[in-house]
């Protein structure tokens, strides 16, 4: 039974996520941390005084098997190698979750966790998308509200310093092609990858990716990663161009303009504190209001699916193909080499 608060238990989030979540949290109802888990105890202790909780686990299963009653929604932001493990043991105990994106290490692991959380009736949803991005949802709805006509051309570049990429590149590219998706409405027809260095050099995996894709209605979208800059702030940036008009927003010192007819104006913000109270908000909302529990092919295993066959282009130095179902829509696809 659901108590008047949502009562959620962060599970190896680092100390800037923490943080972050604390200040979302200020600006939201209705939700509060009540349990930390941690493997390193000195940060779990830290976290705990931060959010004014005693209850303070080094592991997940510890936990559900001690104090099981004291959560109802469990946020994983563990290593992808462990989230599979740690999702599945939360919602065989009851619990929603929202898990970093990619939420397991195989699109079929994804698709299992999915299947589970729609059999045991709980929310599953996947964060740290770009999706939840306020910039991008900007021009996801100048999109959908037919402002830029139908979209042509979509660039993406997400360039960060090496000490500033947590987890392999392949976890970027996931995010971004789940993004090229959301903003075209469209599963790509076609994906090519070029990487530096090149496969079965001496360094692997790549630290830069260069991802091409051609969707329905010759729509086209580049996408750009890279995890080996010099110590620094990195850079983001996207670019929608369609037939009757174009969006573009990038990471800038945080800075916002605003051309709205007049003197241009600008605004400073902090994205990713947006971000995180968006996630939550979405996560509140499906959690207390949405009548279906579970979460969908597209948010769950299809981003992995698509990093999945950009990996084998990338290996293979081939474009790779969907084959699919219904033309131009995001549901069932099959690969084949072009």
């Amino acid at each position: 039974m659901l108590q008047e608060k949502l009562r959620l238990a962060l599970v190896d989030f680092r100390d800037d996520e923490a943080e972050l979540c604390h200040r979302a949290l200020g600006w939201l109802s209705g939700m509060s941390v009540d349990a930390i888990v941690h493997r390193d105890s000195t940060l779990g202790d830290r976290q705990g005084a931060q959010f004014g909780t005693s209850l303070r686990f080094s592991s997940l299963p510890q936990l559900l098997d001690s104090a099981p009653e004291s959560v109802d929604a469990v946020l994983v932001n563990s290593p992808r190698g462990d989230r599979e493990q740690l999702v599945r043991r939360a919602l065989e105990a009851g619990k929603h979750l929202l898990v970093q994106s990619p939420c397991a290490m195989a699109s079929r692991a994804a698709a299992s966790l999915r299947t589970l959380a729609e059999q045991q009736r709980r929310q599953f949803m996947v964060g740290g998308l770009d999706r939840y991005r306020p910039s991008i949802q900007a021009i996801q709805q100048a999109a959908r509200t037919g402002q830029l006509g139908q979209p042509v051309l979509l660039r993406m570049h997400d360039w960060r310093p090496r000490d500033k990429s947590p987890g392999s590149i392949w976890d970027r590219v996931t995010d971004l092609l789940d993004a090229a998706c959301w903003l075209f409405d469209a599963v790509p027809l076609d994906i090519a990858v070029l990487g530096q260095p090149p496969p079965n050099s001496a360094a692997d995996p790549p630290d830069f990716l260069q991802i091409h894709l051609g969707f329905p209605l010759r729509g086209m979208a580049l996408l750009s990663t890279a995890n080996a800059l010099p110590p620094g702030s990195g850079y983001r940036c996207v670019t929608l161009i369609g037939s009757a008009g174009a969006a573009y927003a990038d990471d800038h010192d945080q800075m916002q303009l605003l051309l709205q007819g007049g003197s241009a104006n600008a605004r400073r913000s902090n994205e990713e504190l947006a971000t995180m109270t968006t996630q939550l908000k979405e996560f509140q909302r499906a959690v207390v209001r949405e009548p279906s529990p579970g979460t969908q092919r597209q948010d769950c295993e299809l981003p992995i699916e698509l990093a999945e066959l950009a990996m084998q282009a990338w290996s293979i130095g081939k474009p790779v193909r969907f084959e699919r179902m219904e033309h131009g829509s995001r549901n069932n696809a099959d690969p084949t080499v072009v």
